[in-house]
This record gives C-alpha cells, structure tokens and sequence, in this order.
C-alpha cells in the first residue's frame, strides 16, 4: 500500500524528470499527469485514509514485511 504523501512525492520527482521545459517528453509527461489526477481523485472523492496507521490496522503482516525489504 501506498501513503498520499508517497504518491505526491513520487509524482513530483517524475515531473522533474519528465517535464517538457526540461528536456522530457510531453506525451510522457501527460500520462504522469493523467495517472496523478486519477490516483487523487480516488483518494478525494472515496475518503479513504491511505496512513500508515491505517494500512497496519487493516494489513498487519505490512509491518512483518517490511522488515525484508532492501
């Protein structure tokens, strides 16, 4: 699972990586946008609480997890 804050953190380094006024691609570009405007639309308009709080409440093996990532 995925915070908001990790979603606008992640959009925003693409946008710096892809954005036409610095040498990205504008078609590129647009699908990052698009995928934003949707992933927070979904948050918004269904006020579904993506905090790490709540996403241990509802899936407590995430924290066990996360103990194996690298």
């Amino acid at each position: 699972m995925v915070s908001y804050q990790e979603i606008k953190r992640r959009y925003k380094e693409l946008s710096r990586r892809h954005h036409p006024d610095l040498g990205g691609d504008q078609s590129q570009m647009a699908q990052i946008n698009e995928a934003y405007t949707i992933l927070k639309n979904y948050i918004e308009n269904y006020r579904f609480s993506f905090s790490e709080e709540e996403i241990l409440k509802q899936f407590p093996h995430v924290e066990y997890l996360k103990k194996f990532r690298f």
